[in-house]
């Protein structure tokens, strides 16, 4: 939970192909895109101060959290001063997310929209905000959270934070839907949400994701919906986030 010493400040900055001065340097290669999932609070505002720096002068860095969920918090000062309070079962004030600063706060939201960057969301259920209270005190409350309900949460409380930034533009503010992909964290050490145990199951999960959408598009309150008109505007999307935005980001940020 610290930031970069000088060595990792030297090596961020050759990965990404600058110089010493934070110019692009052809003698460092080609870009390296670099994924925040885990670097720190206190590291990712240091990155993003990097970041911002290159997008300010045309260069954009699309950052990457490949393997995460929505805290809740606001900013990353908010993640730095709230440390302490990382114990199990920490949950931003509405108690539905995993509040610790690996997941994703609205200020990193933010700056992966301006970059055009890319969110995988974890399928771990305690990433996503899965309680013990949840899972040992109220079975009932249990099975409808660890469900699809938990996977739409999440991604519903990274569109909701793009479209209320007050430092995004409207497009911007759309943008975000491109940035949503799959990052399930299969590989690792996991607890999968109970439905979605591996990937034999993604059919399953999408289709449950599509009538879930659909139905949250049709509360008029649901602004942040409102452009999906149809039950085919939302599959269409679905197939984004299931293969489509990751797919299209490769091709547009990786050398061929």
């Amino acid at each position: 939970n610290e930031g970069f010493r000088r060595n990792g400040h030297r090596i961020i900055r050759e990965i990404l192909g600058l110089n010493l001065a934070g110019e692009p340097g052809s003698s460092l290669g080609y870009r390296i895109l670099i994924d925040v999932k885990h670097m720190a609070a206190r590291s990712r505002v240091e990155y993003y101060d990097l970041v911002k720096m290159r997008l300010a002068k045309g260069d954009r860095i699309p950052v990457i959290a490949s393997h995460c969920g929505y805290s809740g918090i606001k900013t990353l000062q908010d993640h730095i001063t709230f440390k302490k309070k990382e114990k199990d079962d920490y949950t931003d004030p509405s108690g539905k997310f995993n509040a610790w600063n690996i997941n994703l706060c609205d200020e990193d939201i933010e700056v992966i929209v301006k970059t055009r960057g890319l969110i995988g969301l974890s399928f771990d259920q305690r990433i996503l905000g899965l309680t013990s209270d949840d899972i040992k005190k109220d079975k009932t409350r249990e099975k409808k959270r660890n469900s699809i309900q938990l996977i739409w949460g999440n991604l519903e409380g990274f569109v909701k934070s793009a479209y209320s930034n007050p430092n995004l533009s409207a497009a911007e503010k759309t943008s975000i839907w491109k940035c949503l992909t799959i990052g399930t964290d299969f590989e690792g050490l996991i607890d999968p949400v109970n439905p979605f145990p591996t990937v034999l199951s993604f059919d399953s999960m999408a289709n449950q994701l599509v009538e879930v959408i659909d139905l949250a598009r049709k509360d008029p309150k649901a602004t942040h919906l409102a452009h999906f008109k149809s039950s085919a505007d939302v599959e269409k999307w679905v197939d984004d986030f299931c293969f489509g935005n990751a797919e299209a980001f490769v091709l547009e940020n990786y050398p061929e």
